[in-house]
């Protein structure tokens, strides 16, 4: 959650709060492009972040941001500019919440019209081929001029040669020395890849195996910085749950239960702060052992007691060339930082709250229909979600759809970024040794076939009368 005053949440905790969009291409112009208000549809703003997309529970994030947007007269081409958003109502104008930071990808014109609709995206998007090879050489020359190159100089180099600030953090496997570099890529295509492909490596790629090895989600903030995420913890202030404290110091909850609640059954679609909640009836369960390996061949390193639920971090870059020790090592520290985390999946369709941040949990009143069948009543309970997806909409009519998915028993699953050892070294020399073994028994068995009086003669053809006790070794030929 950003860090905002109790006056701002009090603010956009109301429906009726009069709400200000704030738009600016600092690019354009010595100023920078600064949208009027009546330049901006109000409604048709949206924007969707996300940490997590998939129904299995997967550490690493790296999801791109995206911001849209319909304006009127601006002859401007913007796409390729920068755009910085926030927001803010009547009451709290010197306290604007940054919304979104990034860059425009289109501003296609709706129609034959003046209005502009424009997509933007943050600083991940651009960075999926985004080519780092040459930077990433030079930490290859430094490991193998034999110094040492740690995890966290590794990404603080990276994100200085891209020019993305960091959010401050202390990862679990900051302190290992990386073994290897390399970016010779194997699997079973490898015949069909292209050669030039095969030696790019880029941003993206790193910047996911640094997420994956340190057990977090990675996501551009609303500043534009890059910042690690993890559930169940402070991620550096994080102010608590949905939707915060009030003036009194009470907690805001969606509805009050019980006060003007008549048909509390139906979806509760008639109370102001929050439309629809629904939910599974069941908790993601939490990772009991991490394996780390470089394939599903490779010896893996592992941490934990059980292997009921088992996770597997395979495929990553900073693992190459490490023993099975190092690689024990790297999955006890991510483990400690994964261990036992579980929510709930949920969809919930709320007023919007443009400080809430993908990662924050939330909490609801929801409709105990147990406990109401058993007391004769309706009864409500807290019940807390993590926010793993979302979508704002609307400035005046601002909604939040928030949501998280989650399948409740991920009893092996593989995280593959699908960086492997270079195997062909390794088969060659084993091909090698058993082309050597095969040889060598083979003179040891014409040794002994000798002392037990056989013959060996090397002719042109085999002759039509074979002595007894010879062998014949006919001459090739070349070509």
């Amino acid at each position: 959650m950003l860090k905002v005053s109790d006056q701002v949440k009090t603010a956009y905790s109301k429906e009726t709060a009069d709400r200000r969009l704030v738009v600016i291409f600092p690019e354009i112009g010595s100023g920078g492009l600064i949208l009027q208000h009546s330049q901006i549809r109000t409604e048709t703003m949206q924007l969707t972040e996300s940490i997590l997309d998939q129904d299995s529970i997967e550490f690493i994030g790296c999801i791109s941001s995206q911001f849209k947007l319909t304006i009127d007269s601006i002859p401007q081409k913007l796409k390729g500019k920068k755009i910085v958003v926030s927001i803010y109502t009547d009451d709290t104008a010197s306290e604007p919440v940054k919304l979104f930071t990034g860059t425009v990808d289109s501003d296609e014109r709706t129609g034959n019209k003046r209005s502009k609709e424009i997509i933007a995206y943050d600083a991940l998007y651009s960075l999926t081929d985004y080519d780092v090879t040459d930077w990433f050489n030079t930490q290859v020359a430094l490991l193998e001029s034999g110094k040492t190159v740690t995890i966290k100089q590794f990404r603080n180099r990276l994100f200085q040669h891209l020019g993305i600030t960091q959010k401050k953090a202390n990862l679990a496997n900051d302190g290992f020395s990386i073994k290897k570099l390399t970016n010779m890529v194997k699997g079973d295509d490898a015949e069909e890849t292209d050669t030039e492909e095969e030696e790019k490596i880029y941003a993206l790629d790193l910047i996911k195996a640094l997420c994956q090895i340190n057990g977090v989600f990675g996501i551009i903030d609303r500043q534009g910085r890059f910042a690690y995420r993890r559930l169940g913890v402070d991620n550096e202030n994080d102010e608590g749950a949905y939707p915060g404290v009030d003036e009194n110091g009470g907690l805001y909850l969606p509805f009050i239960p019980g006060v003007g609640s008549v048909d509390t059954l139906t979806d509760a679609t008639h109370y102001a702060s929050y439309r629809s909640v629904s939910y599974e009836d069941y908790e993601v369960k939490g990772i009991q052992r991490v394996y780390v390996r470089q394939d599903d061949k490779s010896k893996a390193g592992y941490a934990g007691t059980d292997k009921k639920y088992r996770y597997y971090v395979q495929g990553n870059r900073f693992t190459l060339g490490t023993s099975k020790a190092d690689r024990c090592g790297i999955a006890e520290n991510i483990y400690l930082k994964v261990k036992g985390v579980t929510y709930t999946p949920f969809t919930a369709s709320c007023i919007g709250l443009p400080y809430l941040e993908v990662g924050d949990p939330v909490s609801f009143y929801v409709y105990d229909f147990e406990e109401s069948d058993k007391q004769g009543k309706d009864v409500y309970v807290m019940k807390s979600f993590y926010v793993l997806s979302r979508t704002l909409k609307g400035i005046q009519s601002m909604t939040d759809t928030l949501s998280a998915q989650g399948e409740e028993k991920q009893r092996r699953f593989v995280s593959d970024l699908g960086i492997r050892e270079d195997v062909s070294t390794s088969e060659l020399k084993e091909q090698v040794d058993k082309n050597t073994y095969d040889i060598s028994s083979q003179g040891n068995r014409i040794s002994e076939l000798e002392t037990g009086g056989w013959n060996f003669v090397m002719v042109d053809t085999i002759p039509s009368s074979p002595t007894p006790k010879t062998v014949y070794f006919v001459k090739g030929t070349a070509g």
